[in-house]
Order: C-alpha cells, then sequence, then structure tokens
C-alpha cells in the first residue's frame, strides 16, 4: 500500500527538492505544484509532491505516525512509521538473459499480433 507523506520544502532548485518529515530527509520533484515555494508543506507520494497542505493538517499526520511508531515499539515491532527514503527497498535491475538463451525471433509487434490471433 502507497500513501503520500506531508513534509516540509527544505531546499528548492528549479523542479528539484529536498523534503523533510520528522526528521527524514529525501528527494522530491515539485513538477505538478510549479508554485511550491521553500517552506512550504507537501503531500509527497512516489518522489513527487502532489499537492499543498496545511501546516496544522501535517502536525496532526505527523502526530499520527509517532503514535503509530509507539504503538509498534510497544508491542515489540521495530519498524518506524516513517521510513526514510534510504531505507525504502527499491527493486533491483533484472540481469540481462545469457547471450544462449532461447529467443523467439519475433519482434515486440510480431508477438503483439501472434497474441491478439490466439
Amino acid at each position: 500500500m502507497c500513501l503520500a507523506v506531508p513534509a516540509r520544502i527544505i531546499e528548492l532548485e528549479a523542479d528539484r527538492a529536498v523534503v523533510d518529515a520528522m526528521g527524514n530527509r529525501w528527494k522530491a520533484k515539485t513538477t505538478l505544484l510549479p508554485a511550491a515555494k521553500l517552506g512550504d508543506v507537501v503531500l509527497v507520494h512516489a518522489g513527487f509532491a502532489i499537492a499543498t497542505v496545511d501546516e496544522e493538517e501535517a502536525k496532526r499526520t505527523w502526530e499520527l505516525f509517532a503514535e503509530m511508531e509507539e504503538v509498534a515499539r510497544a508491542s515489540g515491532t521495530n519498524r518506524p512509521a516513517v521510513a526514510a527514503a534510504s531505507d525504502v527497498r527499491r527493486p533491483t535491475k533484472r540481469a540481462a538473459p545469457p547471450a544462449d538463451a532461447p529467443r523467439s525471433g519475433r519482434t515486440s509487434d510480431e508477438t503483439s499480433r501472434a497474441t491478439d490471433a490466439e
């Protein structure tokens, strides 16, 4: 499940920002919010600032994350409510198939037509 996290823009150059949420910092693009400025609180989803949010709304969300973290620690679950961007696991690149791997010999268009015909 993905969610948008409120974060404050602490650095901004063109459409490249560094944002901070509860001490976690990561890069985000502000392409979708051309009026975003330094100090704004924005919702960040999938690396993009998607909306500007009210400071109080952001504070309520950060408080909920802190409560979730408290509950997790009390229950023995050692997972932070908001992971730092560097902690998020990214899919690894797939290795290229071996040169001697069998291939269909079809182009992608031929494969599409063959699949449609079947």
